[in-house]
């Protein structure tokens, strides 16, 4: 039986942490040992993961304030930012086939520091490098040397990795994200308490300044400028909360944009809005188009990594240029008064998301484990 450790950052409602979650779901444990370590131990999926993976900690969460755990935690952290090293000795050890890193950033760099010399290390990217910046272009090319394959969830994506660093072609691969299209059809049909209509717009992700939401917002006041009725729905939490609140009572918006925060279950939206749409300045992959594809939606996009790719350039979706209210206000007007429009990129995006198969993402994930490491 192959031992696997998953790393990454924490479990917060993000698409990537998302995406562990349904693999997570869908291993099978009679083959392979699975452990999860997170560098901090909080974030809204926790209490979804798996019961038969090992979950290990960096920093665990604030469970009291009794002065052994405050002191505890505190000395967790200082270890892990001080001696990072020898931190990821105590945690990864050497027992492991494989090691991966499910997100850039801080839970690769700590991949880079396991005292694992055998194991096959793997650093997943869901992002667009050449846009999202984590550290220095130094450090990275040096982290990345140590990794012996990369793992991109989207042919774009990988593509902007060559550009930066086009020694590592040997080492990438793609492997798109796996989607639950039976489970996501199944919790659409949820009920929730919230009146649609065919001119109720939905938006899906965190509350950060990467996702633009300020442009949607701003694009949807166009709309009603025009005399065009719409809603907006804005489903996610983050630090720009109080930011695009403000946003939306200086623009005088209160009644009819709605952002309810983080949903669990946020299918039914999608699948009772009439328009689901995507401002982001750069995405990897984008799971919330996929699972939009999967629930028939006419769907408008900024033209970032990840969305362009599933949505074939326009033919499956209208994507728009970024930071551009007036292309998005557009955009959004010609489906929400062009009902034939609409229908038409509904059964397109049905017709697309065929390339969703989560059998074949699993088997691409087994051989990424069964395989050996290269010497």
């Amino acid at each position: 039986m192959r031992k696997v450790l998953f790393i990454i950052s924490n479990l917060g409602g993000g698409g990537a942490e998302k995406v562990l979650i349904n693999i997570l779901n869908n291993i099978d444990y009679t083959q392979y040992q699975i452990d999860l370590l997170l560098l901090v131990e909080e974030g809204v999926y926790l209490d979804k993961v798996n019961k038969n993976v090992n979950l290990k900690t960096v920093i665990p969460r604030k469970k009291s304030n009794k002065l052994f755990h405050r002191l505890y935690r505190y000395c967790s952290y200082k270890l892990y930012k001080l001696h990072p090293r020898i931190s990821a000795s105590l945690l990864i050890g050497k027992k492991y086939d494989l090691e991966i890193s499910f997100l850039e950033g801080p839970s690769t760099i700590f991949l880079s520091h396991s005292p694992n010399k055998k194991s096959k290390k793997v650093a997943w990217i869901h992002a667009d490098l050449v846009e999202h910046r984590t550290m220095s272009y130094e450090k990275e090319r040096k982290i990345y040397k140590v990794i012996d394959e990369i793992v991109c969830v989207s042919h774009q994506c990988k593509n902007k990795i060559l550009e930066l660093y086009p020694e590592y072609n040997k080492k990438l691969k793609v492997i798109y994200n796996l989607i639950d299209k039976d489970e996501i059809l199944r919790l659409s049909d949820e009920k929730i308490d919230f009146t649609f209509d065919e001119n109720t717009i939905v938006a899906v992700g965190r509350l950060t300044k990467v996702k633009r939401f300020d442009i949607l917002i701003r694009a949807h006041r166009l709309l009603r400028n025009e005399g065009i009725k719409s809603k907006l729905v804005i489903l996610g939490e983050g630090e720009l909360r109080n930011e695009l609140e403000e946003l939306v009572k200086n623009l005088h918006l209160e009644d009819t944009v709605y952002m309810p925060g983080f949903v669990e279950n946020p299918y039914p939206y999608i699948k009772n809005g009439g328009i689901f749409a995507v401002s982001s300045d750069h995405e990897g992959f984008s799971l919330v188009v996929a699972e939009a594809l999967t629930l028939e939606k006419a769907i408008v996009s900024t033209n970032c990594t990840g969305p362009t790719e599933l949505l074939c350039n326009g033919e499956f979706g209208i994507i728009i240029s970024r930071e551009n209210e007036i292309a998005l206000k557009n955009s959004l007007k010609e489906l929400l008064l062009n009902k034939r429009l609409r229908e038409e990129y509904e059964r397109k995006a049905l017709k697309r998301s065929e390339i969703l198969s989560k059998q074949q993402v699993m088997n691409l994930i087994y051989k990424l484990i069964d395989e050996e490491k290269a010497n």
